[in-house]
């Protein structure tokens, strides 16, 4: 049974770039609590696989010689012949560090303390240094610098900073959008100015327009929040079930039939 290989972690989520830090920093969390745990639990199983093997093997006398291997790691060899001894990777610096877990870095397999401070187990993750002075993403910062929420280091993310670029206090959960464009429904077709996840618009005659994304939804079931310019008593109204790639609108005016505008704005929630 073969090492699992840590899953890759996610591109980090950068100010700098709009355009991609809400997809980054989810990606990010998600990368927290599902990939990178559910790794950890394999290690935990190939752990026990190899040392219920190892076990097997002593018990059958089958065990290698022990001269001179005091120390050592007892596992299964690659290709499940037999046991073997094998020098344990850095095993005399975690035993002296007393408690903790090993940590590869830049410098190479080391002892790293766990601690209940509050955001030290990042480190564990992305970083190195000291439970007070921890290393993330190859930036040095204190503890009271990790936690500060208006620290412009992009290399840093802390949950505290999350929150106040989305610019929201209290304890509600926050949503980001999925996909939103402003586009000009008039002419030919349609132009989008600018947007996100929206591939394209298609235009179904005056004042119907068919919003596609790029990336669908994971079903059809999100909430879409649309406006447009106009004068008078116009509506924005949902014309056909959504779907997951894609969904529709009119824009009725006053007097009941369809307008094109030429500026149409949509988000869409999930």
């Amino acid at each position: 049974m073969p090492i699992p290989p840590r899953p890759p972690a996610p591109p980090p989520a950068l100010r700098s770039n709009p355009e991609t830090f809400s997809a980054n920093a989810e990606a990010t969390i998600l990368y927290q609590w599902g990939a990178f745990p559910t790794w950890l639990e394999q290690i935990a199983r190939f752990t026990e696989s190899q040392a219920e093997a190892a076990l097997t093997a002593a018990l059958g006398g089958d065990l290698p010689p022990l001269v001179g291997k005091a120390g050592q790691f007892l596992r299964v060899k690659e290709d499940g012949s037999g046991p073997e001894l094998v020098a344990r990777p850095a095993g005399d610096a975690l035993e002296a560090a007393g408690t903790g877990i090993m940590v590869k870095t830049s410098g190479g397999v080391v002892a790293r303390s766990l601690t209940s401070g509050g955001n030290n187990g990042i480190q564990i993750l992305y970083g190195s240094g000291s439970a007070g002075d921890p290393t993330i993403n190859g930036v040095t910062r204190s503890t009271a610098q990790w936690r500060d929420a208006s620290d412009t280091t992009e290399a840093v993310l802390s949950p505290a900073k999350l929150a106040a670029v989305f610019g929201s206090a209290g304890a509600a959960p926050r949503f980001t959008c999925r996909a939103w464009v402003n586009f000009d429904g008039t002419g030919a077709s349609p132009t989008i100015r600018t947007g996100a996840n929206v591939s394209s618009i298609t235009d179904h005659g005056a004042g119907r327009y068919t919003i596609n994304f790029a990336t669908p939804m994971q079903d059809e079931n999100y909430a879409l929040v649309s406006t447009c310019k106009g004068a008078g008593s116009l509506a924005v109204m949902i014309d056909a079930l959504p779907t997951a790639s894609g969904c529709t609108i009119r824009l009725n005016n006053g007097n009941g039939t369809f307008y094109d505008s030429e500026v149409v704005c949509v988000s869409v929630f999930r």
